[in-house]
């Protein structure tokens, strides 16, 4: 069971999308839920940052009512529907975007692979335009954080790794991972990776 959750922006909205409109929907047999966010809106340092932390704060709320309504699904005798052997975070922008995946980890006991595609807080200064030290710092404490809670760091560019280990002693961690296939063995990784829960029998 392939679920999949992102957030509903401006070029969604454009396709047909809405609050209130297709939020859930069935692509190739992938269950996708839109979630709100704050529109970018042009050229707003302010609206950037809104639209940043949006997104996690409506995708935590949902994670926690998905796994509490399944909970109490399960209590009560129902199967549940919630329940994932791994997370796979696609981590574009903004960097907060992996702490759904964080939180559903730590309340599930998951194994979670990040996907690197965009190095943090360097997107920020270089694209975004941001200078301010306080605000750079937060990312970079951000980050260092997501590394250490990630099980298997994967970079879609082998020139991330030098950035990525500056954080920390994440060279066993780190698995070169194409946005296409080279016909390597790590773009078998997420198939071939035992879940916490076959760790356990072992």
């Amino acid at each position: 069971d392939l679920r999949m959750s992102r957030g509903l922006g401006d070029v969604y909205k454009r396709q047909g999308y809405g609050v209130f409109k297709k939020r859930q929907e069935t692509i190739k047999g992938v269950h996708v839920t839109h979630l709100p966010i704050v529109p970018r809106g042009n050229d707003s340092k302010i609206m950037l940052m809104l639209n940043y932390f949006s997104y996690f704060i409506v995708a935590c709320m949902y994670v926690l009512w998905k796994v509490f309504a399944d909970s109490f699904k399960g209590f009560l005798g129902f199967k549940k529907s919630f329940e994932f052997d791994f997370v796979f975070c696609q981590q574009l922008s903004p960097v907060m975007m992996s702490l759904p995946a964080v939180l559903y980890k730590k309340l599930k006991k998951v194994l979670l692979y990040t996907w690197v595609l965009d190095l943090w807080p360097e997107s920020l200064s270089a694209a975004g335009g941001i200078s301010n030290k306080h605000i750079l710092g937060f990312f970079d404490w951000f980050v260092k954080k997501e590394y250490k809670w990630s099980d298997k760091i994967l970079t879609s560019s082998k020139s991330f790794d030098q950035s990525i280990r500056t954080y920390g002693d994440y060279k066993g961690k780190i698995v070169y991972y194409p946005q296409w296939s080279d016909g390597s063995p790590s773009t078998c990784l997420l198939y071939t990776s035992p879940s916490p829960r076959d760790m356990r029998r072992s």
